[in-house]
Protein backbone atom coordinates (compact mmCIF):
# COMPACT_ATOMS: atom_id res chain seq x y z
CA UNK A 1 0.00 0.00 0.00
CA UNK A 2 1.35 3.29 -1.03
CA UNK A 3 0.42 6.77 0.48
CA UNK A 4 1.49 9.75 -0.66
CA UNK A 5 -0.74 12.55 1.21
CA UNK A 6 -2.11 12.33 5.09
CA UNK A 7 -5.19 13.86 6.08
CA UNK A 8 -3.44 15.55 9.07
CA UNK A 9 0.28 14.35 11.20
CA UNK A 10 1.45 16.38 14.55
CA UNK A 11 4.14 15.22 16.78
CA UNK A 12 3.66 14.79 20.43
CA UNK A 13 5.61 13.47 23.37
CA UNK A 14 5.40 10.16 24.37
CA UNK A 15 3.16 9.28 27.11
CA UNK A 16 4.70 5.68 28.05
CA UNK A 17 8.56 7.02 27.75
CA UNK A 18 10.35 9.83 27.33
CA UNK A 19 10.71 9.90 23.29
CA UNK A 20 8.08 11.37 21.04
CA UNK A 21 5.61 10.02 18.63
CA UNK A 22 3.90 10.69 15.27
CA UNK A 23 0.43 10.55 15.08
CA UNK A 24 -1.71 10.76 11.44
CA UNK A 25 -4.97 10.40 10.12
CA UNK A 26 -5.53 8.98 6.61
CA UNK A 27 -7.44 10.28 3.79
CA UNK A 28 -10.84 8.70 3.83
CA UNK A 29 -9.49 5.78 0.87
CA UNK A 30 -6.61 5.06 2.44
CA UNK A 31 -7.99 4.61 5.96
CA UNK A 32 -9.82 2.05 4.41
CA UNK A 33 -7.46 0.09 2.83
CA UNK A 34 -4.93 0.24 5.94
CA UNK A 35 -7.82 -0.21 8.07
CA UNK A 36 -7.83 -3.95 5.78
CA UNK A 37 -4.44 -4.22 6.14
CA UNK A 38 -4.14 -3.93 9.14
CA UNK A 39 -6.85 -6.61 9.88
CA UNK A 40 -4.88 -9.27 8.06
CA UNK A 41 -1.84 -8.72 10.30
CA UNK A 42 -3.38 -8.22 14.06
CA UNK A 43 -2.87 -11.70 15.82
CA UNK A 44 -0.15 -12.74 13.76
CA UNK A 45 3.13 -14.37 15.20
CA UNK A 46 6.19 -11.81 15.02
CA UNK A 47 7.74 -10.79 12.47
CA UNK A 48 4.70 -11.30 10.39
CA UNK A 49 2.26 -8.66 12.34
CA UNK A 50 4.81 -6.09 11.55
CA UNK A 51 4.43 -3.47 9.12
CA UNK A 52 7.66 -1.48 7.40
CA UNK A 53 6.85 2.05 7.06
CA UNK A 54 9.13 3.22 4.59
CA UNK A 55 9.43 6.88 4.00
CA UNK A 56 12.12 8.24 0.92
CA UNK A 57 13.24 4.54 0.41
CA UNK A 58 14.36 3.80 3.72
CA UNK A 59 12.15 2.01 6.61
CA UNK A 60 11.56 4.56 9.51
CA UNK A 61 10.02 1.96 11.50
CA UNK A 62 8.23 -1.26 11.49
CA UNK A 63 5.74 -1.25 14.61
CA UNK A 64 3.99 -4.13 15.71
CA UNK A 65 0.02 -4.14 14.27
CA UNK A 66 -1.40 -4.34 17.96
CA UNK A 67 -5.32 -3.87 17.11
CA UNK A 68 -7.37 -3.01 13.58
CA UNK A 69 -7.29 0.33 12.72
CA UNK A 70 -10.66 1.46 12.11
CA UNK A 71 -10.79 3.99 8.91
CA UNK A 72 -11.97 6.97 11.50
CA UNK A 73 -9.26 6.29 13.91
CA UNK A 74 -5.48 7.34 13.55
CA UNK A 75 -2.31 5.78 13.85
CA UNK A 76 0.46 6.44 15.99
CA UNK A 77 4.07 5.08 15.57
CA UNK A 78 5.69 5.42 18.96
CA UNK A 79 9.89 4.88 19.68
CA UNK A 80 11.46 8.43 18.60
CA UNK A 81 13.92 9.58 20.58
CA UNK A 82 14.08 12.97 19.37
CA UNK A 83 11.63 15.75 18.14
CA UNK A 84 13.47 16.66 15.27
CA UNK A 85 13.70 13.16 14.15
CA UNK A 86 9.83 12.99 13.49
CA UNK A 87 10.16 16.48 12.35
CA UNK A 88 12.53 15.41 9.38
CA UNK A 89 10.66 12.48 8.67
CA UNK A 90 7.06 14.71 8.13
CA UNK A 91 9.48 17.01 6.05
CA UNK A 92 9.55 20.03 8.32
CA UNK A 93 13.12 19.68 9.95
Amino acid sequence: MTVTRLKAAWVAPDPGNQGYLLSFNFLPGDATRFAALSSKLVGLPNPHCRLAIIVGGRIISAPTVDAVIYPRGGVQIVGFSSRAQVEHLLGRG
